[in-house]
């Protein structure tokens, strides 16, 4: 009797391991929704899960989401989406504070958290930034603005 017990829930852990996880209420993982569409909300606990992905492909530490951080990238992307201004290849305006030690990567364009970090693998700055070994934080922000030019803006900001 005791055999048959422990048999049946030995079977029950294996098989609730081969079931799926439920999808989120839209059915889209965050990272793969577009940030240009109406109410879209940006997630970075779904960028910062990629990106750390990244860094552990290449024997990296995972970064930590840091709120401070995420604030200011969340108005740097703001302040970039509000001038609606190409950000490529230019430095960001941050607090003092923030810079000390810290890298800061504008980008733009890209409609989805996916395409971004895509995107980012592909920059020699922004890779750079994704693969420092010495951060330990990071703080990620996007900001959509309908009617412009490049539609959504982004902001990597990583740390020691």
């Amino acid at each position: 009797m005791i055999r048959s017990v422990v048999v049946c829930v030995a079977c029950a852990i294996l098989f609730a391991g081969c079931t799926k996880a439920p999808p989120s209420s839209s059915g889209t993982p965050s990272f793969y929704q577009r940030l240009d569409a109406p109410k879209a909300v940006f997630d970075p606990n779904g960028l910062a899960g990629l990106i750390n992905a990244y860094r552990a492909k290449n024997g990296l530490a995972a970064l930590a989401l840091d709120p401070a951080l995420t604030n200011e990238a969340m108005q740097a992307a703001r302040q970039d989406a509000d001038a609606d201004r190409s950000v490529h290849g230019t430095m960001p305006t941050l607090s003092r504070a923030a810079m000390q030690g810290r890298v800061a990567r504008p980008s733009a364009g890209y409609r989805t958290a996916a395409e971004a970090f895509s995107g980012w693998r592909d920059s020699p700055g922004l890779n750079a930034a994704m693969l420092d070994p010495q951060a330990r934080r990071i703080g990620l922000g996007a900001a959509a603005k309908a009617q412009s030019k490049y539609g959504v803006y982004w902001m990597l900001i990583v740390s020691p």
